[in-house]
């Protein structure tokens, strides 16, 4: 494995200067990561500009995981030749495969998208180096989240539910805030923002937000740059990562502050997704019901 990341860190070297790292969490060896690829390489900015940062768990290239991982790095081998890997210890939680593009990665823009992210416009990537210096006093862009044709039931309601997260909280310049798997950030060696390990929905985006704006510097959500996320939750899933969000897992700290997210516009927001699902089903249920009664009629 020391060899596949040796080869390529020297690969990464002979790039030309880049204005744009599109970095992708791949927390997992899945069937998507194919689709995220072929968005990638269809994307109109000029291939001089950026380069694709893929990460991995370090468990994903166990003994289980190998062959998958060999495959996987074949795929992006073939469509990125000079792309980089960046592979996460063990020991260290998920939130964490951001902040190693932080410590390895130079470029101006760094754009962080989860592996189930499809960019379906060509010109996503584009549109982001515009928006972002057309606005150079924004430190942090990105959309919300869409329903992908092929996500299930369960992916679309945890997407509803990011979207209306994303609604009930407002920077401290009254900007709506922007999910962490679809934020670019103007990279700056000056600031030391850091994701934590959510404990509660929504938790990775505020505190990281929250501590950009303590400096004074700005994030916005702009419609253009939503993205389809191509969500395959089961119900458990759902629940695990919609509902109980985080709630097993330890607090941690930054400096002298406890990090715990607890207000009541999470519960307000879960009890309105609740509310949603339930409305759906009904809907569902109800809708069937009256196609058979129209068949027998």
């Amino acid at each position: 494995m020391n060899s596949i990341k040796n080869k390529q860190d020297k690969s990464i070297n002979n790039l030309p200067v880049i204005l744009l790292s599109v970095v992708v969490s791949c927390k997992g060896v899945g069937s998507t990561l194919l689709l995220q690829l072929e968005a990638l390489k269809n994307q109109s900015l000029d291939k001089k500009l950026w380069q694709a940062v893929f990460l991995f768990r370090e468990e994903t290239a166990g003994r289980k995981n190998k062959a998958s991982l060999k495959q996987a790095l074949s795929l992006i081998k073939r469509s990125f030749p000079f792309s980089k890997i960046l592979f996460l210890k063990e020991e260290q939680p998920l939130c964490e495969m951001r902040n190693l593009a932080f410590e390895h990665l130079n470029s101006p823009y760094l754009y962080f998208i989860d592996e189930d992210i499809i960019l379906e416009d060509f010109h996503h990537l584009s549109r982001l180096i515009e928006l972002h210096q057309q606005y150079p006093e924004l430190t942090v862009l990105g959309g919300s989240y869409l329903n992908h044709p092929n996500s299930t039931f369960w992916g679309n309601c945890y997407n509803w539910i990011v979207r209306l997260w994303v609604k009930a909280h407002k920077t401290s310049d009254h900007k709506d805030f922007v999910p962490a798997g679809n934020l670019s950030v103007k990279h700056r060696k000056t600031f030391q923002a850091r994701f934590y390990t959510p404990c509660g929905f929504g938790a990775e985006e505020l505190y990281f937000l929250k501590e950009l704006h303590q400096r004074g510097l700005m994030s916005y959500a702009d419609k253009a740059l939503d993205v389809p996320h191509l969500a395959q939750h089961t119900f458990r899933d759902f629940i695990q990562r919609a509902w109980l969000h985080g709630k097993n897992l330890p607090q941690q700290k930054a400096g002298s502050k406890r990090l715990f997210f607890k207000e009541p516009a999470g519960l307000i927001v879960k009890m309105a997704g609740l509310f949603y699902l339930l409305l759906t089903r009904i809907s569902a249920v109800w809708s069937q019901l009256k196609f058979l009664f129209s068949k027998t009629a």
